[in-house]
């Protein structure tokens, strides 16, 4: 898991905690503001604080619980799209079995593609003219249970609109009564 935080004025380093055994330890301290936890196990959810030092401690950040999945879906991006359909693409993940999709329908999440192996998927369910929004997470499937990644950051996506008839006008005007 990579934590991240803002920097704090005049501090010369950050000290990263991790509650394990009913108590807090010391997992590392850095100059950065970010770190990468390595170790941590699939599916498990951990709980981790931030303080920053000068020539004192300062005081703990919030605590973050964060449940480990699957690696963060890369290059997900919509590669073609009409008025009735959306084309999305994303690169492969090195750890992912698979990809579920949500789109933003009536004000909610909905998943579109429960799970596909592949790196493509067409959306058929669009408004056109409209901004249509996308999010993806990796999925790792491992005895029999699944864990789903982090979802990606919100691709909106406008489809074409349908064109307005033009060149209207009467081919006869017969009287039909």
């Amino acid at each position: 898991a990579t934590l991240q935080w803002k920097k704090v004025s005049n501090a010369k380093g950050y000290e990263i905690q991790r509650y394990q055994s009913s108590q807090w330890k010391r997992v590392a301290t850095t100059s950065s503001t970010s770190y990468t936890v390595k170790g941590l196990k699939l599916g498990t959810t951990y709980k981790f604080r931030v303080r920053a030092y000068s020539s004192a401690y300062g005081a703990f950040s919030s605590t973050l619980s964060v449940k480990t999945g699957p690696s963060n879906v890369k290059g997900f991006k919509a590669k073609s799209k009409t008025v009735s359909s959306i084309k999305l693409v994303w690169k492969k993940g090195s750890d992912a079995t698979g990809y579920r999709i949500q789109q933003y329908i009536n004000k909610e999440w909905v998943t579109v593609v429960k799970s596909t192996k592949k790196t493509t998927a067409t959306i058929k369910n669009v408004t056109p003219g409209k901004a249509n929004k996308f999010k993806i997470a990796a999925i790792k499937k491992v005895d029999g249970k699944t864990y789903v990644g982090l979802y990606s950051s919100v691709l909106s996506v406008k489809a074409p609109a349908l064109s307005r008839p033009t060149a209207l006008k009467a081919a006869s005007a017969t009287d039909t009564s």
